[in-house]
């Protein structure tokens, strides 16, 4: 068999007729060098290929910090040139703020207690500009075991450090609008508020006027009528002294209440203030007495908002004459008490409830889509949550207040239904 010329030449010089073996094992290391160097040959031109032309910066980095070999993305990155950059260290372009993080992640490198790194960090462009990168570093050694030299793949992450810092300031921009709507809306309640013990004490101040210019002066009445005065007088000032904590602190001040008291309450007002079609809401009395930490004007802005979506629901489908149609819910938790409104409107698109609290966005012609938006914020704000959900075949939006005890008695927890 005629052999190639390359293994031709291999084998010159190679005739052992007594032990053959040696010839072959010559032949054998002969082929294995051969391959190797055609290996190396071909190699080293292709791994410098992907090392220049990487579209991500890769260095080789010494140990104390000095560039051993960039590629071109790595200079186009910081802008300097290669001979620039082969005089300077990382640590020289390294921001300040960055390289202590970046120094006690080399020191564990070289100790071995990790095998690789990646961190955010700045460099300073050769212009003087901040350049934000996500670098990754690992760590080659010698045949010995000692560190040789670092591998960084340098990748430029400012797009997107400019398209967070646009969101962050979106998010805030938002927020900064929802507080104010808030605040807004915590006025409205306040002045709300106001109005009816301002209006009482003014009836309070016309009847003791009359009575006082009676020839038949009936003093016991006219001191009934003055102690509920200075009481409406009284109450006026503890709204008005929310109203200044809220001028101040951007919001009222929480206070510790009754909760299901409190949306009795809040349901007569509907009823007395002749609130649209809610004006017919009755509610079942109930004895269970929780506390819960809250703002009791801002929670009737919440529950309103609720219940007046509820309504509007209801309408929606055409049943928004039963009454039935909507449930309160008050259950009580180990450390917090759950609020649910309840309908039998129709469920809700899956698009909507992805967006229904944001803020602006609604679904009615003339809404402003803040409700849902400011509630959240609200409740939130209370260490609470709301949220929806559909049970069944209702509607469901609950929201959860903190309990002022945590000690409460066992009677205290269970499930209470309000029916609207």
């Amino acid at each position: 068999m005629k052999l190639p010329n390359e293994l031709s030449e291999m084998t010159k010089g190679m005739s052992n007729k007594q032990n053959p073996l040696i010839d072959l094992t010559r032949l054998r290391l002969a082929v294995a060098r051969r391959v190797k160097s055609i290996f190396i040959k071909d190699a080293v031109p292709f791994f410098q290929s992907s090392f220049e032309l990487a579209a991500v910066g890769i260095a080789h980095v010494a140990l104390d910090g000095t560039w051993v070999r960039v590629n071109s993305a790595v200079c186009q990155i910081v802008g300097y040139s290669h001979d620039e950059l082969m005089k300077l260290t990382f640590q020289d372009i390294t921001h300040p703020d960055d390289l202590g993080q970046d120094l006690a992640n080399v020191e564990q490198l070289l100790a071995g207690t990790i095998v690789n790194y990646s961190m955010e960090k700045r460099y300073f462009h050769k212009s003087g500009d901040i350049v934000w990168i996500r670098l990754t570093v690992s760590l080659c050694r010698k045949p010995d075991g000692s560190p040789d030299f670092f591998i960084s793949v340098i990748e430029n992450i400012s797009q997107l450090k400019q398209v967070e810092a646009e969101v962050k300031r979106l998010n805030q921009q938002s927020e900064n609008l929802i507080e104010q709507q808030v605040i807004a809306q915590t006025m409205l309640a306040l002045a709300h508020e106001l109005n009816q013990p301002l209006n009482a004490s003014g009836s309070y101040s016309e009847a003791a006027l009359r009575l006082s210019k009676s020839e038949d002066l009936n003093r016991e009445k006219l001191n009934q009528v003055l102690k509920s005065n200075i009481a409406e007088i009284k109450r006026a000032g503890d709204i008005l002294r929310d109203l200044m904590a809220s001028m101040h602190h951007h919001a009222t001040a929480d206070q510790s209440f009754e909760i299901v008291d409190t949306i009795h309450e809040i349901l007569r007002k509907f009823k007395k203030e002749q609130v649209g079609v809610l004006s017919g809401i009755e509610v079942d009395g109930m004895s269970c007495k929780v506390e819960v930490v809250a703002n009791r004007l801002l929670l009737d802005k919440v529950l309103r908002n609720l219940l007046v979506n509820a309504y509007q629901a209801l309408e929606s489908a055409g049943n928004g004459s039963v009454s039935s149609n909507i449930v309160i819910r008050v259950t009580s938790k180990q450390e917090t008490v759950v609020i649910t409104v309840l309908n039998d409107g129709p469920e809700i698109l899956q698009r909507v409830v992805d967006k229904m609290f944001d803020p602006f966005f609604t679904t009615k012609e003339r809404g402003g889509g803040m409700g849902l938006a400011i509630s959240r914020v609200l409740i939130e704000s209370w260490s609470g949550r709301l949220w929806y959900e559909r049970v069944g075949e209702q509607t469901a939006f609950h929201f959860t207040l903190p309990k002022y005890s945590e000690s409460m008695n066992a009677k205290h927890h269970g499930t209470y239904n309000l029916h609207c």
